[in-house]
């Protein structure tokens, strides 16, 4: 008798996990608290970011731009194996980024007949909406990190990393959301984002050559640089006001037919000795 109410018992646990798995599975939304709590993550290290080159600079002398790249690079390379470890990303999600993140790359060395046009950020954008925010996160990332192989490394590339970076888990935090799939919204959105990651360079170019700590040579560094992100700016949002939400839907609909499931896989795959 007891040993059947304990059957009982564990099978409706087992019901329950499985319905509150269903539920997180079907309601992609982040919470206020997890946006609370993604905000407040990302705003204390930058925050401790800062410090940490304010302490460097002051110790060793060194450069603004340089003292960054030294403490910026390991922490992105600690994200992003953060991100593969910790999230348990598939290897269909993986090939995907990495597709995505190969096709960013060619876009920026490849260039585009129109001057200051590129399809790098939209390609972006479209990782995070697709995959998620650790894909976004790495297509950003891993796309600066490989181009610059080609177009010159330098102290400017961890700031190409961190921006490109922001923008795609940006995009990935959004997902969930019903108004991700507007086109206009996605207009806007691709022209904010791109101004944001023109800014985040411009701080960098400020810091490095300019170095002129003023507000008014700040925001000369700003001007200085509108051209390029307004061209940016409108090729992004053109680019994901036609491809909205078609260009997503496609992305995810190749990562689910790829996709095995363990029961799946465990009937099909044949376990080989080695020779």
């Amino acid at each position: 008798m007891s040993s059947h109410i304990a059957q009982e018992s564990t099978a409706h646990t087992d019901i329950d996990s499985a319905n509150d798995l269903e539920e997180q599975t079907n309601n992609p939304h982040p919470t206020p608290a997890q946006h609370i709590r993604t905000i407040s993550l990302v705003f204390l290290g930058l925050l401790g970011i800062c410090l940490i080159l304010l302490l460097v600079q002051s110790v060793f002398r060194m450069d603004t731009a340089y003292a960054f790249a030294i403490i910026i690079v390991p922490v992105i390379a600690a994200v992003a194996l953060w991100i593969i470890e910790k999230q348990k990303l598939d290897t269909v999600t993986l090939a995907i980024t990495a597709a995505l993140a190969a096709l960013a790359v060619v876009s920026r060395i490849v260039k585009i007949p129109i001057p200051d046009v590129e399809l790098t950020s939209f390609l972006v954008i479209l990782a995070g909406l697709s995959l998620g925010p650790e894909s976004g996160f790495l297509t950003g990332a891993l796309n600066a990190l490989i181009s610059n192989a080609w177009l010159g490394q330098g102290a400017w590339t961890p700031w190409q990393m961190l921006a490109w970076g922001i923008m795609g888990a940006a995009a990935g935090w959004i997902r969930g959301y019903r108004w991700s799939q507007n086109r206009i919204v996605m207009f806007v959105w691709g022209i904010v984002w791109a101004f944001i990651f023109g800014w985040i360079l411009d701080i960098w170019s400020w810091l490095t050559y300019i170095r002129v700590y003023t507000v008014p040579a700040f925001f000369a560094s700003l001007a200085s640089s509108a051209p390029f992100d307004m061209m940016n700016a409108i090729s992004t949002g053109v680019l994901l006001l036609i491809t909205t939400p078609w260009a997503v839907n496609l992305i995810r609909r190749a990562q689910d037919d790829n996709t095995v499931s363990p029961e799946t896989s465990d009937a099909h795959v044949v376990q080989e000795p080695y020779e």
